[in-house]
């Protein structure tokens, strides 16, 4: 039977973060997810049942800042660095309870991705980490932005540095399932707001992540949708190939939207995101 836990803690600024964990006794290792733009840890729900179904685990997410049950505005950051920031004071939560010194296992979702990443790059030093998972990250931005949009958010990250613009993400673009889809429309807690200095973080990370990409030598898996409308995946290959690690892999599935976790053959990919994991901790 599948144990469910939620609580907060401070942010590095003191701002009420949300957690949430499953956990299905004797748990191999812990799993900490970050969410990506506009969800949140609760839309992790189904992930973790399906897989503890395949192995015993302890399942961390959290909501950051402006996202779910966090404090914040809806999608405002000051900075992308305040996720990273945030990052590393659940790590240290996570951490301190982890009486068993089980093996941790980092997984981030498209933002969540990018955040994770950097994450391991800024605190690598102090961290301990068996390895990390990547799905569909967004190391690139597919969908296309238009240039008065672009300006914009130029214009307005010094004009008006708390407004929030639409994040143009369409949940018609997520999932070919169409249940998964319902459940987004009537999720009170997704939202479709992006501030332009986050929007404009992004642009600037994206850089800095590739050219540092040759120091992470953890074990990596990447797991990427072959028709992704959000993110560009041949940056994603990029990173890949970027990447320092030794023992790395890379999984395209074709014909799948942005959420592999959520596509109507999602078996497979669970399947490959377990076996990865398994083989990590044996």
């Amino acid at each position: 039977m599948i144990q469910q836990t939620e609580g907060y803690f401070s942010g590095y600024d003191k701002k009420q973060l949300y957690y949430q964990s499953w956990s299905k006794g004797d748990p191999q290792a812990i799993v900490i997810v970050t969410h990506g733009l506009a969800e949140h840890s609760g839309a992790y729900k189904l992930f973790s049942e399906t897989l503890l179904s395949k192995i015993p685990l302890d399942i961390y997410a959290w909501d950051l800042r402006g996202h779910g049950r966090s404090e914040g505005k809806r999608g405002l950051v000051e900075s992308f660095q305040e996720y990273i920031k945030d990052y590393h004071t659940f790590y240290k939560l996570v951490k301190a309870g982890n009486d068993k010194q089980l093996p941790i296992v980092l997984l981030g979702h498209s933002m969540g991705g990018l955040v994770t990443v950097k994450f391991l790059l800024d605190y690598e030093a102090n961290i301990e980490v068996k390895g990390f998972v990547l799905s569909s990250p967004l190391m690139g931005i597919s969908m296309k932005v238009s240039p008065v949009k672009d300006y914009a958010a130029k214009m307005m990250v010094s004009l008006l540095p708390t407004i929030t613009m639409s994040n143009d993400i369409n949940f018609r673009d997520l999932s070919h399932d169409l249940e998964i889809i319902k459940s987004y429309d009537a999720d009170p807690f997704r939202h479709n707001r992006i501030s332009p200095k986050l929007y404009l973080d992004f642009l600037e990370t994206f850089p800095k992540v590739f050219d540092a990409a040759n120091r992470i030598q953890l074990p990596a898996l990447i797991q990427f949708a072959g028709d992704d409308k959000l993110v560009d995946k041949f940056s994603t290959l990029k990173f890949f190939d970027a990447l320092g690690s030794i023992q790395k892999e890379k999984i395209e599935y074709t014909n799948f939207y942005h959420e592999i976790y959520n596509e109507l053959e999602r078996e497979r990919v669970y399947e490959d995101l377990s076996v990865f994991i398994k083989k990590l901790i044996s």
